[in-house]
C-alpha cells in the first residue's frame, strides 16, 4: 500500500500534464495584414473604426483578431467570419454583417442592440 499511493499520484500528475497539453503551443501572433483579404474587407467595413490589437492565426488556419474595443471577431482560412463576439460592456455596434432574415428573427426574442455575439456553425448531414 506504501508503495501504492505515491505510483498513482505519479500516475495521476502525468496524465494531468497529458490532458492539459494541447495544440493551442502551434497557434501564432500574426500581423493583421497577413489575413485573408475577405477578412480584411469585412473588418473595414463593419469595423472602421476599431483597429485589431491582436490577431491569432490558429494551427488549423483560421484566425481570431482581437479589436481595441473588446470585440473578437474570428475567421476560417478563406476569410470568412464565423463568429463575432462583443463584451458585457459593448454589445455589437454593428449588426449590418447580419443577414436580414436572421435579424428579423432574432428581433423578435432580443432587442438587436443587446445582442453580443453571433456565431455560423456547420451543420453535418
Amino acid at each position: 500500500m506504501k508503495k501504492f499511493f505515491p505510483l498513482m499520484m505519479a500516475l495521476m500528475v502525468a496524465l494531468l500534464t497529458w490532458s492539459c497539453s494541447d495544440d493551442d503551443d502551434k497557434d501564432a501572433l500574426t500581423d493583421p495584414s497577413q489575413i485573408p483579404s475577405a477578412a480584411r474587407i469585412f473588418l473595414s467595413q463593419y469595423f472602421a473604426e476599431d483597429e485589431p490589437v491582436k490577431t491569432v492565426r490558429e494551427s488549423d488556419g483560421s484566425f481570431d483578431v482581437t479589436l481595441k474595443s473588446g470585440i473578437q471577431v474570428d475567421f476560417d482560412s478563406k476569410g470568412s467570419w464565423t463568429e463575432v463576439e462583443g463584451t458585457l460592456a459593448a454589445p455589437l455596434p454593428n449588426q449590418e454583417f447580419i443577414p436580414q432574415a436572421i435579424r428579423t428573427y432574432v428581433e423578435k426574442i432580443i432587442p438587436l442592440k443587446s445582442m453580443r455575439s453571433l456565431a455560423i456553425r456547420a451543420v453535418m448531414k
